[in-house]
């Protein structure tokens, strides 16, 4: 977290730093920043272990949700869930919305799908395997309107 904060010079030389000794406990980057570099590894090795375990729990199934990924044995998509913890949702309530879901799966969507972004347009429909049932056009020229009758202007 603290490369975030640093400038990119300090930050090259802290990763050299880091690079050089990579049994250190700490890494000293300058006169006034020691950087606890086994808790940093430690907090890495967890994120790496929980991407794995989520990526034994979530599938990409052709004619499901239109082949978004989704938790195994489920049709509850990935995204949506990581989406509704971004915007404020409370674990409970998902699971609770969702009682296929445990709290663990919630927490590894927001982990896979930091790992995985989105990329590209969004598909379209006949790519999901849906059809469009109506369309309505709208013109998108500067066209006049017709005032109705008795308004002034």
């Amino acid at each position: 977290g603290v490369g975030s904060i640093l400038s990119a010079e300090r930050r090259k030389r802290l990763f050299d730093t880091i690079d050089q000794n990579p049994d250190a406990e700490t890494v000293r980057a300058d006169d006034y920043l020691i950087i606890d570099v086994a808790r940093a590894r430690e907090q890495l090795a967890a994120r790496a272990e929980a991407l794995r375990e989520a990526e034994r729990m979530i599938e990409r199934v052709k004619g499901v949700v239109g082949g978004e990924p989704v938790f195994k044995r489920t049709r509850v998509p990935v995204r949506t869930i990581a989406a509704m913890k971004t915007q404020g949702a409370s674990t409970a309530e998902i699971v609770e919305g969702y009682p296929s879901l445990t709290e663990r799966m919630v927490e590894l969507a927001e982990i896979w799908v930091a790992a995985h972004p989105a990329r590209g347009r969004p598909r379209k429909l006949s790519e999901q395997g849906l059809k469009v049932k109506s369309v309505k056009r709208l013109s998108l020229r500067n066209e006049k309107v017709s005032k109705p009758s008795g308004s002034t202007s």
